[in-house]
């Protein structure tokens, strides 16, 4: 078996982890910010965290196809930003799919979703270490199970929603509202692009952080389709 790894970010936490828990099970892993890398030595390709428009004739060049890794409830949250939008929401629950790559954005069939509790004040930071966690096992029970051969599950498009992609400008913040009517706001932003007020004139950037949410056993947690 040989994996490409396709995302915009070559050095992030799951993507490390799974290259060494691939390395160990003698399965083939290779990290790439490059679709051009795509060919017919792969398997398998998944696509995590990545903003360029793959074409529809790279889809079947792997033997195994290519999945994405998509952080929402499918086929609500398609789109942009959602580690903010599900603590902005305040979502009960954040939810990893892994569907079928499809020409149109976060619209392939669901092979599995990996859902989990989660409180209602959390930081991004605290979020997107979870998320993760979550992919590691997400995709590593899909490659283990990969036999298993599966078209999943159709998506309901009468139940999509989509969030455009968000702009720095648009984590301003009105100075006055309370902190507990801004507080899901400012969590939903990180240190690179952070909730903000304009006082006379002078911009005020405002972070928050929660006590560290941990994950438990996620093995009982991942559907299948």
């Amino acid at each position: 078996m040989n994996i490409l790894w396709l995302t915009r970010d070559t050095d992030s936490p799951d993507a490390i982890a799974l290259a060494s828990y691939f390395e160990n099970c003698d399965i083939g892993f290779t990290i790439s910010e490059s679709k051009t890398d795509i060919n017919q030595s792969h398997d398998l390709v998944i696509v995590s965290n990545y903003d360029q428009i793959i074409e529809k004739d790279l889809f079947n060049i792997p033997k195994k196809g290519m999945v994405v890794i998509h952080s929402s409830d499918l086929p609500k949250g398609r789109g942009w930003a959602p580690i903010y939008n599900c603590i902005a929401n305040a979502d009960k629950e954040f939810v990893v799919s892994l569907i079928k790559i499809d020409e149109k954005v976060d619209s392939g069939n669901i092979l599995m979703k990996l859902r989990i509790q989660k409180p209602r004040y959390i930081s991004n930071d605290n979020l997107r270490r979870i998320d993760q966690e979550a992919t590691v096992e997400i995709v590593k029970e899909f490659v283990n199970n990969i036999s298993n051969d599966s078209s999943g599950m159709v998506q309901e498009n009468a139940n999509a929603s989509y969030h455009p992609k968000r702009t720095p400008e648009q984590n301003k913040l009105d100075p006055d509202k309370t902190i507990k009517e801004v507080i899901l706001e400012i969590l939903a932003t990180n240190a690179n692009y952070p909730a903000f007020i304009e006082l006379d004139g002078c911009r005020v950037e405002l972070q928050a952080k929660t006590i560290e949410y941990k994950l438990k056993d996620l093995s009982n947690s991942i559907e299948r389709f």
